[in-house]
């Protein structure tokens, strides 16, 4: 358009407002409105320069980041006659009367005003040019890693670098970025992973195909069968594509399988069958173990070895019951847990210890290991007891392992118990009673076994079929089963008439054996029925940790009443003895208490304690803290009543099983106390 008079614009610029008015419209504000909006077409002109900017900010997609674009050069001085960097805050000022025209006469989209009204904020400015510096840095990272990519050749060294570059590039992508959100470094990172891709398939498939057929062709022997097997697991992780990969997987395959017979042949001759020496099977366990493992990724596509494998297996079967049975001698003279499952390994694989003898005798080593573990922690709370030597010396495993039917039915004072025993009213007598009947039938010859049926049964509320298992054990000369018969006939069973007579030679015969009550060297008689707590008497006296309930204080409370009692009564403790006892246990509980607190305040302490503790350990209901807090200041009552009790079953506080229950409550009161 060309430029009019400046006098001719002066008379119309007079003119128009009156004629304007005079026809219905005002011609200024035409003219002003077709200026704003040349003006807005340059932003227009600006944001269509980079299309991805709009729609990324308006759906909020890699954050302010996205805005870089439009004001990076050139785009932003072609559009505005000088750099981003450049604008002062008059340039910002003036855009902001320009676009709240531009807004007026909607010449720009919300779109469109929403990127302009962001890029140009003055308070943005600084913060969109460290963003900018940081991208660009990133691209330059980014590029010299892309031109280091695109120089790589098809040779071994040059594929050992992608790796390596690829990292790189991946590391500036991710570094954080102001501005960027994870959008944006998905793109960035999906974009590059192309590149990577293309180089490695431009490099890697010559590389790998000059690998694989010089593997092939110097692969001799077993080494070479482990050689071309490495290759092929390293081309199952290959990101090589599949339909590249395969014609070498095939190759390797091939080849595996022309060496495979000759391979088998010769591990054949290195491997001699087994003798029936036990060092020689354990050797020939090692050499099989290292033929799997060198060649176990081959078998799938080698079956002379596995063949091989099998026969290797099939020799040893006929080797293992006297090999199962001289380990497990072994097993029998070792004191130390640990040393036992390395003995079985040693000597037997793994899929042997799981069926035939081996499995028998790993069950019975399992056994011996939680028995000598168990052990462990008895002897430390309660000493050695007398039924401790048998298995430390070795020989107790020379008795049967444990059954199901020992742990279900097992009574707690059977001197011949293989088990811990299981307390009359702690019995699952149906699970019991099957257990029972299923281990009587393997071995009806067991007194033991007939025995446990028979008091399994007598909890089942079976007592003539009870009866009857206790009278077969009888005829097998099984100790415990006197005892119960002997019971039988002073109640007058059902099915027995009541015969007192015979029922003291039957409780006699019992008592020689070690079962029952009233004799010297006999065990004391725990029956449920006499006692208010029978488990914590059991516990002491036998040395059986198991038995112990799991509130400390109680336990102490228990035993330190009954310690306190026997140096009232039988001067088998010194009352300083019990004092220290209480002092020591009190530095344990709150730390920092004195043996005078000890002394003053146990009681009080004492009660504040089990009450915090329990209302800790079950805040559901107070009502059961107090009943707790109530048994603790009980136990006392019930260590001294029990203590009593069982010096009336066994003749006094000389009484041997009076001196053997002292014995372990000291054991267990100094060590609870260290």
């Amino acid at each position: 358009m060309s430029k009019l008079p400046a006098g001719l614009m002066l008379s119309l610029s007079l003119m128009l407002p009156a004629v304007g008015q005079a026809q219905g419209f005002n011609l200024g504000r035409i003219i002003k409105d077709s200026l704003s909006s040349a003006s807005c077409d340059k932003y227009k002109r600006w944001i269509a320069a980079v299309p991805s900017a709009a729609p990324n900010v308006s759906v909020g997609r890699g954050g302010s980041e996205a805005l870089l674009p439009l004001v990076a050069e050139p785009v932003f001085s072609q559009a505005f006659g000088k750099s981003y960097r450049e604008l002062t805050q008059e340039d910002f000022r003036s855009a902001a009367r320009t676009l709240a025209e531009c807004r007026r006469v909607g010449s720009l989209t919300p779109v469109e005003l929403q990127v302009t009204q962001q890029v140009w904020n003055e308070y943005q400015q600084a913060g969109l040019l460290r963003q900018l510096e940081a991208q660009q840095v990133m691209r330059a990272e980014l590029e010299v890693v892309r031109q280091e990519l695109a120089s790589l050749r098809p040779v071994e060294e040059d594929y050992a670098r992608l790796d390596g570059l690829k990292t790189r590039g991946e590391a500036a992508i991710r570094r954080p970025r102001a501005g960027a959100n994870g959008g944006a470094v998905l793109a960035d990172l999906a974009a590059f992973e192309q590149v990577v891709e293309s180089t490695r398939q431009r490099v890697g498939i010559p590389v790998e195909t000059q690998r694989i057929q010089a593997a092939v062709a110097s692969a001799e022997g077993s080494a070479g069968m482990q050689a071309l097997a490495a290759h092929l697991e390293r081309l199952r992780r290959s990101p090589l594509p599949a339909p590249t990969v395969q014609p070498l997987r095939e190759s390797l395959k091939g080849r595996m399988g022309e060496l495979a017979q000759g391979v088998a042949q010769q591990e054949r001759r290195s491997i001699s069958p087994p003798r029936a020496e036990l060092a020689d099977l354990a050797a020939h366990a090692a050499a099989l173990r290292d033929f799997e493992s060198r060649h176990g990724s081959a078998f799938a596509w080698a079956p002379p070895l596995v063949e091989l494998q099998r026969a290797l297996r099939t020799e040893r079967q006929a080797l293992l019951p006297d090999a199962a049975a001289e380990v497990a001698r072994q097993v029998r003279g070792l004191r130390d847990p640990e040393q036992i499952p390395p003995l079985l390994s040693r000597h037997f694989l793994s899929e042997e210890l799981q069926s035939g003898p081996a499995a028998e005798l790993k069950r019975m080593a399992d056994q011996r290991v939680t028995a000598l573990k168990r052990l462990a922690t008895d002897v430390a709370l309660f000493g050695a007891q007398p039924e401790h030597a048998a298995l430390l010396a070795g020989t107790a495993s020379e008795a049967p392992a444990a059954t199901r039917c020992d742990l279900l039915a097992t009574d707690p004072a059977d001197p011949g118990r293989i088990a811990a025993g299981v307390p009359d009213d702690e019995m699952n007598a149906a699970d019991a009673v099957q257990a029972c009947r299923e281990a009587v039938k393997a071995e009806p010859r067991s007194g033991r076994l007939q025995f446990l049926l028979g008091r399994a049964l007598l909890e089942d509320t079976k007592p003539q079929e009870a009866v009857a298992q206790f009278k077969r054990a009888v005829e097998l000369q099984y100790p415990a089963a006197f005892h119960y018969l002997s019971e039988a006939y002073m109640a007058g069973m059902v099915g027995l008439p009541r015969n007192e007579k015979l029922a003291s030679q039957y409780a006699k015969v019992a008592q020689k054996a070690g079962y029952g009550s009233g004799l010297s060297g006999s065990d004391p008689a725990f029956a449920e029925a006499d006692y208010e707590d029978v488990r914590m008497m059991r516990a002491v006296y036998y040395g059986n940790s198991s038995l112990l309930g799991d509130n400390d204080l109680y336990n102490f409370n228990y035993l330190v009443s009954q310690a306190q009692l026997l140096a009232n009564e039988c001067r088998s403790f010194k009352l300083s003895e019990v004092e220290a006892y209480r002092a020591a246990f009190m530095r344990g509980v709150i730390p920092g208490s004195t043996d005078a607190m000890a002394r003053m305040g146990f009681e009080h302490i004492k009660n504040v304690f089990t009450t915090m503790a329990e209302a800790v350990r079950n805040p559901r209901s107070m009502v059961d803290a107090g009943a707790a807090r109530a048994r603790v200041e009980n136990a006392g009552m019930y260590g001294t009543r029990d203590l009593a009790q069982m010096w009336g079953s066994v003749g006094g506080c000389q009484a041997p099983q009076a001196k053997r229950y002292v014995k372990n409550l000291r054991h267990y009161l100094s060590r609870l106390g260290a």
